[in-house]
């Protein structure tokens, strides 16, 4: 069991470190490798199954360390059938920042709680939305076994709901959520979990067991690892060491973790100029745990490194070089028109830039390659183009040969790192189409029982200057798959949930140019509001009877009652008992038990400084009732008067009651 949750940690890290760095492909250029991330946690029962060690909380401190030092942006949720906690989203400027985090996903213990996934990824989507970064883009880490399981029909109708609103946001907010199924009893459901991965655009891994690791690495490793990166299982030798030696390029590395597995007593660094990292600093910048050890280089100096692992010889030990990379592709034209002409030859440059900063030195870019695509879009043909090197910068140019839209991209490659530029657009001889609004907006009402669907003719938002009739296409919905399509020239939204959403259709002319119609939704559903409303009202109602309640344990008592308890058919008196209560009910088996003896189990209440009133459940006889043969539920008693109330019509046991 243990080895498969070591796997367990192994994979996880796997996958979150390919995330960390997949950040890099999609990052604005100034952040390349910093983003907002809501982990979201499973703490429901389930969890003391899955995972009885708690490895996963050193799968996430492996994550948390593996990030840069300071500028990400990071949260968690912890989940069962509610929100138990959550941590808002907040820079991480050091190592006590990842320890809060940390700490406060392992605060919660899983218990015998239920499961709401739905909850959870709503309030993940609502912190981004609240408490990002604005400048990074933002994921979401789910670790769950997929499992939604609550107590009545109602609330899972309720947790689908949350589920489909937290989808829809994270596709609006272009939030990816990873999915990581935790199945290690085998009661997973991956296709739960694979299905909010893929629609947001995230990627979904079940951890099971160890065979499950090459599955792992080879499929996230190739769809998501977008950064230089390696993994190595080597033999400590009988020298007692093993030695592994790695390259940091020119340009683009901020940061470079080692991570180490295996039994070791150690491990070294040595810098690309022969000298030897001192023991102290080694120390200082690794993080050990009993399962790994990470070292974290920051901005260490270019050429070739080794790293040395100790140990017993023989011992099999895992290492992996996982860098953090701060690298992007800046492209321009020149000249720069909005309309070129027929035969038009433009110059494209692009610049490296790392860290934030452009670099201009040659030698860098000699020592690397970039190269253009260009692609014509009304052919659909692509074109390979070298660029070389100019003045500090990468330069090709391009001959527009043809009545078309084009789109030009430079990608550069540093040794094992490949950045790509925004794309260029170019169109010859014809004016793209033009939206006549900036935002569609509209409303929708769902009402139920009915197929709540809306048309809209495509033809009235755009315009073209030379095509009658354009081409349409869905480039993104933030509803549900099915939910939205576009055909001849018509777009029909039929929204299945009542969240709010948009759509994008791209327009495109003959010659391939093309411009986004943007369209926002506010759906309402009128089942949804006549549950609310059905809501507010139980809630006033509740508020009525609790304020009466409230005013009712106000009220006070201004006399004091005298009770003696009878029980004739054993010649008992019970002795008086005179009480001078304050406010509030006051039951009779409280003044006296042996009221419970002779069955009676009322209450008494103060009604004003005039009298009190006594009730019961549990209907009984009163002597001062106009009948007193008729059973009653309540009496008055005022001062100075004395009663004698029965469970029983022969009056035989009771009580005396006297209010003075």
């Amino acid at each position: 069991m243990k080895k498969r949750f070591v796997c367990l940690v192994f994979a996880v890290t796997v996958f979150l470190t390919q995330l960390c760095t997949a950040a890099v492909s999609f990052a604005a250029s100034t952040e390349a490798n910093k983003f907002n991330v809501v982990f979201v946690l499973d703490a429901s029962g389930s969890m003391n199954q899955t995972d009885q060690s708690g490895l996963r909380y050193d799968a996430l401190n492996l994550f948390l360390g593996l990030l840069t030092e300071n500028g990400n942006h990071v949260g968690d949720v912890i989940f069962t059938q509610t929100i138990d906690n959550t941590l808002d989203i907040k820079e991480i400027k050091s190592q006590d920042d990842k320890r809060q985090v940390l700490d406060n996903l392992k605060s919660i213990t899983p218990s015998s709680g239920d499961t709401n996934i739905g909850l959870a990824l709503a309030a993940a989507t609502d912190m981004l939305d609240s408490g990002k970064n604005a400048n990074l883009d933002s994921v979401i880490l789910l670790l769950s076994d997929g499992n939604t399981d609550l107590d009545t029909q109602s609330a899972l109708t309720e947790s689908q709901y949350y589920k489909e609103y937290g989808i829809a946001h994270a596709k609006s907010g272009k939030y990816k959520i990873y999915c990581i199924g935790l199945n290690a009893n085998g009661a997973m459901n991956g296709d739960e979990l694979k299905s909010i991965a893929e629609q947001t655009g995230g990627q979904f891994v079940e951890v099971a067991s160890p065979e499950d690791l090459s599955k792992v690495t080879e499929t996230f490793y190739s769809m998501i690892y977008n950064t230089p990166s390696e993994t190595e299982r080597v033999i400590i030798g009988q020298d007692g060491t093993v030695k592994k030696n790695f390259s940091v390029p020119d340009i683009g590395i901020e940061e470079v973790n080692i991570v180490v597995r295996g039994q070791n007593d150690k491990v070294e660094l040595i810098r690309p100029d022969g000298s030897k990292v001192s023991q102290d600093e080694v120390d200082k910048i690794s993080l050990k745990t009993p399962e790994y050890t990470i070292v974290k280089i920051s901005n260490p100096a270019k050429g070739e490194w080794s790293v040395v692992v100790s140990g017993n010889p023989g011992a099999e030990v895992t290492v992996t070089l996982i860098s953090n990379v701060d690298l992007a592709v800046r492209a321009e034209a020149q000249p720069q028109e909005q309309v070129y002409k027929k035969g038009d030859k433009v110059k494209i440059l692009a610049t490296i830039v790392s860290k934030g900063s452009d670099v201009s030195d040659e030698n860098i870019y000699n020592a690397n390659k970039a190269e253009l695509t260009l692609k014509n879009n009304a052919s659909g043909q692509e074109e390979k183009i070298p660029m070389t090197v100019e003045n500090g910068k990468y330069t090709a140019t391009i001959t527009l040969s043809d009545l078309a839209a084009y789109e030009a991209v430079a990608e550069v490659t540093a040794k094992n790192i490949k950045k790509s530029s925004d794309k260029l657009t170019f169109n010859v001889d014809n004016n793209p189409p033009q939206v006549l609004q900036d935002v569609v907006k509209d409303k929708i009402v769902l009402w139920p029982f009915k197929k709540n669907t809306k048309t809209y003719d495509m033809s009235q938002y755009v315009t073209d200057d030379t095509d009658t009739v354009l081409k349409y296409s869905l480039a993104a919905s933030s509803f549900k798959d099915g939910d939205v399509s576009i055909d001849n020239g018509i777009l029909t939204v039929s929204p299945s949930v009542g969240v709010d959403g948009t759509v994008t259709v791209t327009a495109a002319d003959s010659k391939g140019a093309s411009v986004p119609v943007e369209f926002a939704f506010n759906v309402i559903s009128v089942a949804k509001i006549t549950i609310i409303i059905a809501a507010i009202i139980a809630l006033l109602i509740l508020g009525v009877i609790a304020a009466l309640a409230i005013k009712i344990a106000r009220m006070r008592y201004y006399g004091k009652i005298m009770l003696q308890i009878y029980d004739k058919q054993n010649n008992i008196a019970y002795n008086k008992q005179i009480h001078e209560p304050y406010r509030g009910k006051q039951p009779i088996r409280r003044l006296d038990p042996a009221a419970m003896e002779v069955g009676l189990d009322g209450v008494f209440k103060p009604k004003n400084s005039g009298y009190i009133i006594y009730e019961s459940k549990r209907p009984f006889y009163c002597s001062t009732s106009p009948d007193r043969t008729v059973p009653v539920k309540k009496i008055e008693i005022s001062l100075g008067m004395t009663v004698t109330i029965s469970s029983s019509e022969d009056y035989l046991t009771g009580a005396n009651i006297t209010y003075i």
